[in-house]
Formats: structure tokens, sequence, C-alpha cells
């Protein structure tokens, strides 16, 4: 189904833009 093939997508490229957004947030990571 195209409508379960483009939640798929958006999925994944969310993920995408969390990881990066993540590791621009914080660049270095300093564990506490």
């Amino acid at each position: 189904r195209l409508i379960y093939l483009t939640i798929v997508c958006v999925l994944g490229i969310a993920a995408i833009i969390v990881a990066q957004w993540d590791r621009f947030s914080t660049p270095r990571h300093r564990p506490t």
C-alpha cells in the first residue's frame, strides 16, 4: 500500500532528522 510505504519513509526521515539534530545539539558527549 502507498500509505504504508509513505509512513515508513516519513518515520525513516524523522529518525534521521532526530539523529542529526541530537548530534548538532550536543557536539561534545560528556558522560556525567
